[in-house]
């Protein structure tokens, strides 16, 4: 079942075009990431998902309905960003029993568990927590709803590395226990990525790429060998960077050809992490496609 459909959508603010002619869907129970630089227009894609802003034109539909304060899709949709916007007075207590009217399908032992794992104190307001504390609050809002899409953007402001972890690793198998459908935006892409069966890289409004994470790594790697041999096969691939010092060279390509190129005899083909597949990827733009 598709969850998101996006057709021709726009999304301009004072004549400054924040997203340009989107086309994409993807299928229910899956955890995808929104991937590229500040300021691509992932935050604004989310928003329009979630219901928070609408289209400029195009048309959206979440659930085969249109998002936009539609209530309907509103508490099917927990949308967890930067700074959560949670009111700064309210104690955590009163936000898990809001959340708990709100959202249908609500699971308040895993909210529990969620408070314990992170050491959440329910009786402290929002202001008086840490900017990690603030972010695991928002954390286990998103777990804990267990809506039909959930859709993280940047979640673990100020959160430590150990506390990351236990946010992935509860996110994984959570959402083992109950599929869902999971939006992920993260600059911290090497710790999470294997999370994602599927990306879609947004670069300056536009979709760059929609495709599955195995599938994007075998396209994207590094050729490492003499030059002289480097330049013999460069032609047969989009390079995304070259590099040569004194005679041996390095070219990471976007390979879109169907099978695999045998390699040069002194040549040798290297695996990247994600992290850098965005980098390069983003860097070259739409000179890739």
């Amino acid at each position: 079942m598709t969850v998101v459909q996006m057709k021709n959508v726009s999304k301009k603010i004072k004549n400054h075009t924040i997203l340009d002619n989107l086309n994409f869907d993807f299928e229910e129970n899956q955890i995808v990431g929104f991937l590229g630089k500040n300021g691509s227009g992932k935050t604004s894609l989310m928003k329009i998902i979630a219901g928070e802003w609408s289209s400029t034109s195009g048309q959206v539909y979440v659930n085969d309905q249109k998002p936009f304060n539609n209530q309907k899709v509103l508490s099917k949709v927990c949308f967890i960003q930067e700074g959560n916007n949670f009111p700064v007075d309210i104690k955590i207590s009163k936000l898990l029993k809001l959340c708990r009217n709100f959202y249908p399908n609500w699971n308040q032992e895993v909210a529990e568990s969620l408070l314990e794992l992170f050491d959440l104190d329910r009786t402290k307001k929002i202001k008086e927590l840490s900017k990690g504390m603030e972010s695991a609050v928002g954390v286990m809002v998103g777990i804990s709803s267990r809506c039909e899409i959930t859709i993280f953007d940047e979640p673990y402001i100020g959160m430590d590395a150990n506390a990351r972890k236990k946010f992935y690793q509860y996110l994984l198998n959570d959402y083992i226990e109950v599929p869902r459908t999971i939006i992920f935006s993260t600059h911290l892409i090497d710790e999470v990525s294997s999370l994602f069966q599927k990306v879609y890289v947004i670069n300056k409004g536009r979709l760059l790429l929609d495709i599955q994470t195995d599938e994007l790594k075998e396209k994207v790697y590094a050729i490492t060998g003499p030059t002289k041999e480097i330049e013999e096969i460069k032609n047969k691939f989009t390079i995304l960077e070259e590099k040569h010092f004194m005679g041996n060279g390095e070219i990471i390509v976007f390979d879109q050809s169907e099978k695999e190129h045998v390699m040069p005899e002194n040549c040798k083909r290297n695996a990247l992490n994600m992290q850098d597949i965005i980098v390069h990827v983003t860097e070259k733009g739409e000179q890739i496609l």
